[in-house]
Parts: structure tokens; sequence; C-alpha cells
């Protein structure tokens, strides 16, 4: 008899790293949609292209039913669904909100596993969210890789699963087409983080060295700036980035994309704060620079490619990294799967142990 799984989807950002799984998890099991907070249709799309619409074309063939519980969830509703015909539920996040919790709380009692996915790069990095998902929202978590292993408390709980959704990355040719500068906060509307100090303003774009770089290597500049909810509007934004561009650089802006793997493989080399994004191109061998301080740590607090905001330290690590090889050791420890592309392989393997 074949399996049931509730997969529940509520951020798309943190979700899409597991995604892909879903063909090959229908292979072994039906699987059931719950649509909660920003992949609920309640949510209206905050950013310049819905990437909701693309994972409904990708992948609703596999739904047999699903379940839109709105921006909230279940906070303030009570369960209407049957959990009880669940062998599994799967969750994209680690947070036990939208009414989770409750969820939770049922299927614990019914002897359901739970299982959780690390939140990202940097939250996701060390035992805080852990210890506050653990019982409340999952009773096992995807981890990427043994690093994540190595700094929490329980290591039975642990599934590795690597980054799924970067397998398909084996499939594309690079093409060196332009220098590609991923950004995080701006400046025009975030307060400083003592995580992340560092805000995109017009200095930190001086110190990256873009026109003397654009020069060097006569490629034009992409900027890769961040959909947010709490944005005060995509233009708003992409408007202030206008404004601290120097004038000279030949450059184009983006938000959201149809294919962020084709846009990391499409690079030449690679500027970024700390972000789970830059794993990509890291997996394939495109130097990638990432700006210390731009971005909350996680993962890569061991990352050779990780420079000060300076132009000539940055200088120096993209033609380190030209004369040298993929960040193999690097790769191994941190992403499951990830020198093979073999992620989801290791993720359906994992769920298979659970439902055992």
């Amino acid at each position: 008899m074949r399996k049931k799984t509730l997969l529940v989807v509520s951020v798309y950002r943190v979700g899409e790293r597991i995604h892909p799984i879903i063909p090959e998890l229908y292979k072994i099991s039906d699987i059931d949609l719950l649509k909660v907070n920003e992949m609920s249709s309640a949510m209206s799309w905050y950013g310049t292209i819905d990437p909701r619409i693309k994972f409904e074309k990708s992948y609703s063939q596999y739904f047999d039913n699903v379940f839109d519980r709105g921006y909230d969830g279940f906070k303030n509703k009570k369960i209407d669904i049957d959990l009880s015909q669940y062998d599994i539920v799967i969750y994209d996040d680690v947070r036990p909100r939208y009414g989770l919790d409750k969820v939770y709380n049922i299927v614990s009692n019914l002897g359901i596993p739970m299982v959780g996915s690390i939140h990202g790069g940097g939250r996701g990095y060390g035992s805080g969210d852990y210890d506050k998902g653990i019982g409340k929202a999952f009773d096992y978590l995807f981890v990427m890789g043994n690093m994540d292993v190595d700094v929490h408390k329980e290591g039975s709980k642990l599934i590795k699963i690597g980054i799924p959704s970067n397998d398909i990355l084996k499939t594309y040719q690079k093409s060196n087409d332009y220098i590609l500068c991923v950004t995080n906060f701006l400046a025009n509307h975030w307060e400083r983080l003592d995580s992340c100090p560092l805000q995109v303003d017009e200095n930190y774009i001086k110190k990256l060295g873009l026109i003397e770089l654009q020069r060097e290597f006569d490629k034009k500049v992409v900027f890769k700036i961040k959909t947010r909810h709490n944005n005060p509007s995509p233009q708003d934004d992409i408007n202030f980035m206008r404004s601290i561009i120097p004038k000279d650089l030949d450059y184009e802006i983006l938000m959201d994309v149809e294919d962020d793997n084709l846009l990391m493989s499409n690079s030449f080399f690679v500027i970024s704060p700390a972000s789970t994004l830059t794993f990509k191109s890291i997996q394939q061998g495109i130097p990638t620079v990432l700006i210390k301080d731009a971005g909350v740590l996680g993962h890569f607090w061991d990352y050779k490619g990780l420079v000060d905001l300076n132009t000539q330290q940055i200088f120096d690590e993209i033609e380190r990294q030209y004369s040298s090889d993929k960040e193999v050791d690097f790769i191994e420890n941190t992403i499951e799967g990830g020198i093979d592309f073999t992620s989801i392989e290791k993720c359906i393997s994992g769920i298979k142990s659970v439902l055992k």
C-alpha cells in the first residue's frame, strides 16, 4: 500500500530548495499540499515575478489535494484536515508559525513523524532554530550536510539532504556572460543588524571595485537584489540602486528571475554576501567572493573566498580562485551530495528511513 505525505509550503525562497524532490517523492507516496503564509493565494506577491506560478506548473500534477489556508494558516483557525490519513508530514521551514504547532501536536499524538527543513545558510546554521522548532514544528530536521551535524545536538534527528534544487546544475553549461553582484540589505530602508552590519549604499558599491573589474574583463555587471515581503516596494529598491551605482557602469538590475540556476551558471564570477544562492556558483566552480558582514555568516564561516569589503582583497580573491580548483573540501563538508549533484537521492533516502 502506498504511503501518504502532507507537504507544507510556507516561504518560497526557503522551500524552493526541496521542491525538486516532489516527483521522486511521488514515486513512493501520494502527496497532499498545504499552502500557508507566502505560498498561500491570499498573499499578493511582492516582487517582480511570482515564482508560485512556476511551482504550480511544475508540480500540481503530483498533488491529490491542495489545501490553501491563508497567510496565517491555522493560527486563528481549527485544523480542518484529517491528519490521521498521513504517514509523514514534511514542512519547508523550522519555525512553529502559522498554527503549524497545532498540526505538530496532532500528528505527534498520532505517532506520525513531522520533518522540518533548515531555514537557510544563515539562520539555519547553529542550534537556535533547531531548539525553537524541535518538539513544536518537527521531530526530524532536513539539514545540508556534515557542518550542520557538527553544531547540532541531536545527530539522530538530522537528515543530511544537501540542496536538492541544485542537482539540476549538472545539466547547465557555464557561459561567463557577466559579473554577478548579489545584494542583501539595502540602505534605503533597513536598520543595521549586529549579524550583518554592512548595508548596500554608495560606499559599499564603490568598494566592490566594479568599474575597475568591468574595465579589466569587459563584462556587464548584473545586480541581483533580494525580494522581501517587507520591502516598501520593488520599484523603490530598484530606484535606490540606480541612485548609488556609478553612472559610467554598464549594468542591469534584476529582482525575481525565472531561473536562478541559469542566472548563476551564466556568471563570469560572483560577488555576494553570505547567501545560500551562492552555493550554486560554488558547486559549479565559478569564482565566488563573499563579503564579510554583508550577510549572516552561517555555513560560510570557513569558506576561503570570504573577504572584507576591500577592493584589493576582492581583486586578489578573484585571481586566487581563477588559478585554483573547485572548493571540494568545503562543498563535501557543507552540502550532502553537492559534488556529484545527488542531493535529491539523499533526501528521498532520508525520507524512506523515517517512514520505516
